[in-house]
């Protein structure tokens, strides 16, 4: 009990050095204009030392152009909409990346880390996450690359898989990009990537197709015109699947397309029952 105390006592305090900070009012965030105070209004902040909801008192002011209201406490916290603070979203994202939504919440979050959050705003903090993400991977703000050296290859392996989102089923397009540098011997039998980039999309074979090229151009030298050259560096490894072949034919101009060992025993041993 006195250590609940404690850390409720540790979350009081920083709420009033933040409301100290807040005296200055915010800009309005629709116009940037200034905005006027009208009231202290209660604000619930959800923080990891908590685990639950803390009711604080905030300042609370309005833009008398645009009729925005503006919370400077969840401005100076950096609250999200339901008071949420970073590090506890952060800490939800990476349970959700762990467990299915509602396992991360009711075991990794409230079991282990004595936070309550419901599996919905996990799953919404997830979903955000990986919005951002993906702008930044669109944007080549992620991983740093190492130019292909002389004679090494890119390989770009791809695949799909149905996964059941929001009550529908959808086709989840992915590939993982890696120069043969980065394999290595673990044991005899066995070998892992150290490094490796991961892109992938729900909205079709074109958008993969952009964000592959985006990765590979990062690899391999381009010809006076600025094109990559990919002739002999990329190879695409696929399962057979049409839509692989395609785009390694139109988004990787020059790319060497395989199919991969297991599909293409597959294939033959069907064969062979056909024929034999």
């Amino acid at each position: 009990e006195a250590l609940v105390s404690s850390v409720y006592q540790q979350v009081a305090d920083q709420t009033r050095t933040a409301q100290r900070r807040c005296a200055v009012l915010p800009d309005c965030p629709n116009c940037v204009g200034p905005t006027r105070f009208k009231q202290s209004r209660p604000l619930m902040v959800r923080t990891v030392l908590t685990g639950r909801g803390v009711e604080v008192l905030s300042p609370y002011s309005v833009c008398d152009r645009c009729h925005v209201g503006v919370h400077a406490l969840r401005r100076e916290l950096q609250l999200d909409t339901d008071g949420t603070t970073p590090a506890l979203r952060s800490l939800a994202v990476a349970a959700g990346t762990i467990e299915p939504f509602e396992s991360a919440s009711a075991d990794l979050l409230q079991r282990f880390a004595g936070v309550s959050l419901s599996g919905s705003k996990v799953h919404s903090l997830c979903q955000t996450a990986g919005e951002r993400l993906a702008m930044r991977m669109d944007e080549e703000a992620l991983g740093e690359v190492t130019p292909l050296q002389p004679g090494e290859r890119l390989y770009v392996q791809i695949d799909g898989g149905m996964l059941h989102i929001g009550g529908e089923w959808r086709e989840a397009k992915l590939a993982v990009i890696f120069p043969g540098s980065a394999i290595a011997d673990v044991s005899k039998e066995r070998r892992a990537l150290t490094q490796r980039h991961v892109v992938h999309s729900l909205s079709g074979r074109e958008e993969l197709g952009r964000r592959i090229l985006n990765v590979v151009e990062r690899y391999v030298p381009k010809d006076a015109d600025g094109r990559p050259l990919l002739h002999g560096r990329v190879h695409v490894l696929g399962d057979g699947a049409e839509w692989i072949s395609n785009l390694a034919r139109e988004d990787l101009p020059g790319a060497t397309y395989l199919l991969d060992w297991f599909h293409a025993a597959d294939h033959i041993a069907a064969a062979s029952r056909v024929l034999y």
